[in-house]
């Protein structure tokens, strides 16, 4: 006889909600390992953009370090989804297949805000791609410190942006994502 773990569910005292299910969290419920795994590339553009601002166009510069705030955000805000599912995983005690039974992701508030703040670097990164374009063509000189981070992560962003476009386009996901 199987007996299942009992979940523990924190609530919030001031709003009596469960916390695993809110947008607000805590600077304790971010995953430590994924975070310091993932800093380094938000870091490497705001210094980039700081030490390169006149060694380039000024106007890259500046979306360089833009666009390193936004992806520190989102990263930051992955890093609590992860730490979430991984206490939530850990509180329940389910068979493989039950899992997907009982987990929605696309329904945590952390899932949505994500995803727009996504889109949102997604839609500043077609600037940064378009700069990249103009210098490319225009023969002007640009540091490649600059130039390259800023295009593959122009065309990564390109890409996951048109993913997000094709996910949202079916029926069955557009009233969850937005």
């Amino acid at each position: 006889m199987s007996q299942k773990k009992e979940t523990n569910i924190s609530v919030d005292p001031f709003s009596d909600q469960d916390v695993l299910k809110t947008k607000a969290f805590s600077w304790r419920e971010i995953h430590l390992q994924m975070f310091f795994l993932t800093i380094p590339l938000p870091l490497f553009f705001i210094v980039t953009g700081i030490l390169q601002f006149y060694w380039c166009d000024v106007s890259l510069a500046i979306w360089m370090i833009i666009m390193g705030i936004m992806i520190g955000v989102e990263l930051i805000h992955v890093s609590v989804f992860f730490h979430r599912a991984t206490v939530q995983k850990n509180e329940t005690d389910l068979e493989d297949d039950d899992i997907f039974d009982h987990y929605e992701p696309l329904k945590d508030p952390i899932v949505k805000r994500i995803v727009r703040i996504h889109s949102i670097t997604g839609l500043l990164s077609y600037f940064g791609g378009v700069k990249c374009y103009l210098i490319l063509i225009g023969n002007w000189w640009c540091s490649g410190m600059v130039f390259w981070p800023s295009l593959l992560i122009s065309l990564f962003y390109w890409v996951t942006m048109a993913a997000l476009v094709v996910y949202t386009c079916k029926s069955k996901n557009r009233k969850m994502i937005i």
